[in-house]
């Protein structure tokens, strides 16, 4: 599966322990955990093509960064690349979290229970102020 993998025979707890299943679930990995395959979202496809665009870009800049290193270029001009490169991690980190809100926190907010709702928010300030789960 794209994004994700099998985890078989397991299923996840709140304590994040994992215990035996008779049957196989899927599971995507998350930067905040992991979501089981039940839960409904999807990236919009316009989100997941602009993605896709500034991925290549980043993986550019990237490569540019190590043949700067490996040619021994002048620092000055690897950190410009650098910063370009991270400029554009911090482009597609706003992207996806605008997504996020446009499904996943809007979805919670207008269908979901109220401890969803502080799960979705909680999340959110989580990843907006850099905290770790």
């Amino acid at each position: 599966p794209v994004g994700g993998y099998f985890r078989q025979d397991f299923t996840e707890h709140r304590s994040n322990s994992w215990s035996l299943k008779k049957r196989t679930c899927f599971y995507t990995h998350t930067p905040l955990g992991y979501r089981s395959e039940s839960e409904s979202h999807t990236m919009k496809e316009k989100t997941k093509s602009l993605a896709d665009q500034r991925l290549a870009r980043i993986e550019g800049q990237v490569r540019a960064v190590r043949r700067l290193v490996a040619e021994d270029r002048y620092c000055v001009d690897i950190v410009r690349q650098v910063q370009a490169a991270r400029s554009a991690l911090s482009s597609l980190e706003a992207l996806v979290i605008e997504d996020h809100v446009d499904t996943c926190v809007e979805q919670a907010l207008t269908k979901g229970s109220i401890s969803e709702r502080r799960e979705k928010v909680t999340e959110l300030v989580g990843i907006l102020t850099g905290k770790k789960k």
